[in-house]
């Protein structure tokens, strides 16, 4: 029996990477006796995949659905569907189907599986193995699995992660997991030269690597900490790999398949301090005697608060940047959000724990050391004023000239999961979808609407604006490249927002910066 495992429109384009959750699955099911296929959207086109759903090659089709791309995983839902000739059974699956299993199976899928994916989609596929088709009794003795039954959903939570659940999948079935790097790689390749900025060192050669079943930490906006906890109905402890394990994950990619990058995908890797300690000192000593490349270099993404000296909270802890760089961490993702400290306090973001002061302070001690942080910047927070839009914006811009780089959101999404997602204090744009399938018309949220009109209405106008200013760009620099750097993609953000609340002057300073990164990098290349 043959399965299709398929990821969602990603939208992400100028760094594209392997589906790891995907290729995770396809392993497991295989050490079970399943065949398995991945279809990645960001890759190749459906439409071969749809003819093979058509030829009767697939039983199961399991989606890993998104919610901002909800409208684009329902109409290739619909594809898949109309070429169904077969009885066919089709899944969707991750974070999204976990909170929002409703929505997904009255857009036509036939279950929803709840928390991490292959217990489930092993007893799945064994069920229909067995009876030559979905049996709904059966099916319904599956934890974690959600599906319609007699016009009610049946759902069974999902077991809790045991410490031995989590090594065996993220670790043990990783390392005999074979994935498909080359094809990747060649793609960042190409656009390699776009996404050298300044100190911003691109390595096509990268490799993600997960520790960590989810963050330990509560933004109001964020659904990820709760992930687990809701599939399971009950509390999820956070689970890590230790140090050694982490270790042994990147000499694994280094030697099977060259990696010479790796980028640790936790929402926050250096939150035990201890393991990051440990895992710096191993990857120093592998260096030393050969056992790791001395160029490998590593990402990862943190908090700001991570950075505090333990003994003195209120100054930074130089020494372990210091370690960091030492092992190899030239760029760090900084989780600041906004330079506000009043919008971090406020209940949609809940970022606690460190003040705007010491953003720059741990910014400049990196930058001294070595390694390049980049910024992480949400622009239309709900409770955000203009003043503090503007003084957002000002504040990326510095931490661009003192040698960061930056990642802006503008727009902030609204989730489902998320604990502001259902505060009535916090309402967010909805849209209708009506599913070809069952003709159920399906309400999704976008983003949260800023509180202040004239801030709403400028985040309406705010896409129009962006396209604008960008085609502006590439034709006034000749834009030789197929990408943009993710930084230049700001400030293109920044011109277009100030354009909008009036600031003029401000704006046209921004774009005679940009033209001059644009300049450099072209020198540069």
């Amino acid at each position: 029996m043959r399965l299709l495992l398929t990821t969602s429109y990603s939208g992400i384009g100028f760094n594209n990477a392997p589906p790891i959750g995907l290729y995770r699955l396809k392993n497991y099911l295989k050490t079970h006796g399943f065949s398995c296929d991945v279809l990645d959207l960001s890759l190749e086109n459906a439409s071969h995949w749809v003819q093979r759903v058509q030829n009767g090659e697939y039983k199961i089709v399991g989606m890993s659905v998104s919610h901002m791309h909800m409208e684009d995983d329902i109409k290739l839902l619909s594809q898949f569907r109309s070429a169904n000739i077969s009885d066919c059974f089709f899944i969707a699956g991750g974070q999204e189907a976990t909170y929002n299993y409703k929505q997904w199976l009255d857009a036509g899928f036939d279950a929803a599986v709840l928390g991490y994916g292959e217990y489930p989609l092993l007893a799945i596929a064994q069920s229909i193995q067995k009876y030559g088709c979905a049996d709904k009794k059966d099916l319904s003795r599956i934890s974690g699995l959600a599906f319609y039954q007699d016009d009610e959903i049946h759902l069974v939570p999902a077991q809790p992660v045991s410490p031995e659940d989590f090594e065996l999948l993220t670790f043990d079935n990783v390392l005999s997991t074979q994935i498909p790097y080359d094809a990747y790689w060649d793609q960042a390749k190409s656009r390699a030269k776009a996404l050298n900025l300044r100190s911003n060192v691109f390595i096509p050669e990268l490799a993600r690597i997960y520790t960590s079943s989810h963050c330990p930490n509560h933004c109001g906006f964020c659904s990820s900490h709760r992930f687990l906890s809701f599939a399971q109905s009950s509390p999820a402890k956070p689970r890590m790999l230790d140090a050694d394990k982490v270790f042994e994950l990147v000499l694994h990619y280094a030697n099977t398949y060259g990696a010479k990058g790796f980028l640790f995908s936790d929402d926050e890797f250096l939150v035990s301090r201890k393991r990051a300690t440990d895992f710096c000192n191993l990857v120093i000593r592998a260096k030393q005697n050969g056992e790791l490349a001395q160029g490998t270099m590593l990402n990862c993404q943190a908090r700001v608060a991570d950075f505090k000296n333990p003994h003195e909270r209120q100054r930074v802890d130089s020494d372990f940047i210091k370690l960091l760089y030492a092992a190899g961490f030239h760029s760090i993702s900084l989780g600041v959000e906004s330079f506000s400290d009043r919008l971090r306090a406020t209940p949609v973001m809940n970022k606690k724990g460190f003040s705007g002061d010491q953003v720059f302070n741990v910014i400049q001690e990196m930058i001294d050391a070595g390694i390049t942080p980049q910024v992480n910047i949400i622009l239309f927070i709900p409770d955000t004023t203009r003043e503090e839009i503007m003084y957002n914006m000002q504040c990326g811009i510095k931490v661009m000239d003192m040698g960061c780089t930056i990642a802006v959101t503008t727009h902030l999404l609204s989730v489902p999961g998320a604990p502001c997602y259902n505060n009535a204090d916090y309402p967010h744009e909805l849209i209708e979808i009506t599913s070809a399938i069952t003709g159920k018309s399906i309400p999704v949220s976008k983003h949260f609407i800023p509180k202040d009109p004239f801030i709403a209405r400028t985040a309406d106008h705010y896409q129009q604006a962006f396209n604008a200013e960008q085609e502006s760009f590439l034709k006034r620099n000749a834009w030789p490249f197929e990408t943009v750097h993710k930084s230049m993609l700001g400030i293109i953000s920044f011109i277009a927002i100030a354009d909008l609340l009036g600031e003029g002057d401000q704006a046209m300073q921004w774009r005679k910066h940009l033209d001059t990164l644009a300049q450099e990098l072209a020198i540069a290349v």
